[in-house]
């Protein structure tokens, strides 16, 4: 019976470093299965957002209109408001970049201010997502919020640093520029 004792403490004593292998594998296994979904995840998170961002936009497309430099909206049902709630989550999931730009030089409601907004209308500016600038009732210096890819963010940055100087009218609209940029 000693022999028998003596045997199942060997075996016992034998199959402790095979469950301590078994168990780093599992842990490593888990691990690399965890960090693999942790990234598909992000991707599928952003894949989502933006599908969901592209049909609330084209919820409302068609009844946009350019009405003296400005877009007007009628907007159906609540499509702005998912439109929004999905940009801003892939702003948050950091796959677009929300920029926000106060320019020194160029009041609103002014003509240069009008000529500036036609420019982002028309898209004869860096590429972007989409932008926003409140109209006020009391003349201010125009802010101008933009939403980008992240390599387009230098481009907006010298974009806006070129038009937001004092001489904006004789620099872009007496000398017949129509373009943006240079």
């Amino acid at each position: 019976m000693a022999g028998k004792a003596t045997d199942l403490a060997a075996m016992a004593m034998n199959r402790h470093p095979v469950i301590t292998v078994g168990i780093l594998i599992g842990v490593t296994a888990l691990l690399v299965c965890g960090g693999v979904a942790a990234f598909r995840v992000h991707d599928i998170q952003v894949h989502y957002h933006r599908w969901r961002m592209e049909r609330a936009h084209q919820a409302y497309l068609g009844a946009k209109t350019i009405s003296g430099g400005f877009v007007v909206i009628q907007v159906p049902n609540d499509a702005v408001d998912r439109y929004e709630y999905h940009r801003q989550k892939l702003v948050e999931l950091r796959d677009i970049v929300e920029r926000q730009y106060v320019l020194k030089h160029l009041e609103i409601p002014t003509d240069e201010s009008k000529h500036f907004s036609k420019l982002l209308v028309s898209r004869d500016c860096p590429s972007h997502i989409d932008f926003e600038s409140p109209y006020p009732d009391k003349p201010r210096l125009l802010q101008v919020t933009i939403w980008c890819y992240p390599p387009h963010v230098s481009e907006w940055d010298r974009f806006i640093a070129e038009h937001d100087v004092p001489n904006y009218r004789e620099r872009f609209m007496d000398a017949g520029t129509t373009k943006g940029h240079h």
